[in-house]
């Protein structure tokens, strides 16, 4: 590449890093995508669950869980 051509080449990378630089961005922060709860329901009974079985398609066991006491214990669980 010659001198010339890689000076245009600089200038141009420069005027254009100069206008991204200055152009008003969203962040992640200001996301339009509307939130809404998974499960509304789930709030009020959640402190009634004993056990929570998680299946893929085919039924297939992923993993169970089962509460003691306070905590979570994973009883079963598929590689």
């Amino acid at each position: 590449m010659s001198r010339k051509h890689f000076s245009w080449l600089l200038f141009v990378t420069f005027i254009v890093a100069g206008l991204v630089l200055m152009m008003p961005g969203k962040t992640g922060k200001e996301s339009s995508i509307e939130q809404t709860i998974f499960l509304p329901g789930a709030a009020a009974k959640v402190n009634d669950i004993e056990w929570l079985r998680l299946t893929s398609a085919g039924n297939h066991t992923i993993a169970t869980l089962k509460r003691e006491g306070p905590v979570w214990v994973v009883e079963e669980a598929s590689a």
